[in-house]
């Protein structure tokens, strides 16, 4: 049976579980999947962009978040790039003017450490993939890659129905898939040029 939408996903794990006793629990293992396949899939069509405002430094994090790629203020007319900060015993950034010195994430937010912060953001960051469900039948990756859903939900499903054996398999499977998609992603972004590497100092 072609996997075509969620419906059909969830008759396929059960087929190839040969169980037709798992239909209240496959759902489960379709959810457990898509949470491994957020940790594990970095491509492009998983990239956005959300502009705005900081607020007294903070910048709500979207509900699809799932890391940064990077953060953009605008500042005395140019666009300046900041970068995450290790906090070392909590130091504290003066604040009030000035361009901010990085950010970190606590609790929801973007936390700007010190500078201006009432500050226009541009933040690129990696998203999750839609969720599948009854009212959401298919998502781009779905109908791009059937087989990375599958394996991931039978790989979630081997701890319940205690199968071993074939839990590397599937899980080869799928790790071949996930990788068969980054390279694919390298290759429509960078081509086929050359590697380089950067010798002496770098900035």
């Amino acid at each position: 049976m072609a996997i075509v939408d969620y419906a059909t996903l969830q008759t396929s794990v059960a087929n190839w579980l040969a169980r037709a006793d798992l239909g209240s629990v496959i759902p489960d293992f379709i959810q457990l999947g898509e949470s491994r396949i957020n940790r594990d899939l970095r491509v492009r069509r998983m990239q956005a962009r959300v502009a705005g405002t900081a607020a007294a430094g903070l910048i709500p994090i979207p509900d699809d978040y799932t890391g940064a790629l990077s953060l953009k203020v605008t500042f005395a007319g140019g666009q300046y790039e900041i970068f995450p900060l290790t906090e070392v015993n909590e130091p504290v950034y003066p604040v009030g003017s000035g361009l901010p010195l990085g950010y970190t994430v606590v609790n929801g937010n973007i936390e700007l450490a010190g500078g201006q912060q009432d500050i226009p953001y541009s933040l690129v960051y990696w998203t999750k993939v839609p969720s599948l469900s009854a009212s959401n039948q298919q998502t781009w990756l779905l109908t791009e890659e059937p087989g990375i859903y599958l394996y991931a939900a039978l790989v979630e499903a081997s701890p319940y129905t205690r199968d071993d054996e074939r839990t590397v398999l599937w899980a080869t499977q799928y790790k071949a898939i996930i990788d068969r998609l980054a390279a694919g992603d390298e290759y429509e972004r960078y081509g086929n040029a050359p590697s380089q590497t950067l010798k002496g100092a770098t900035p």
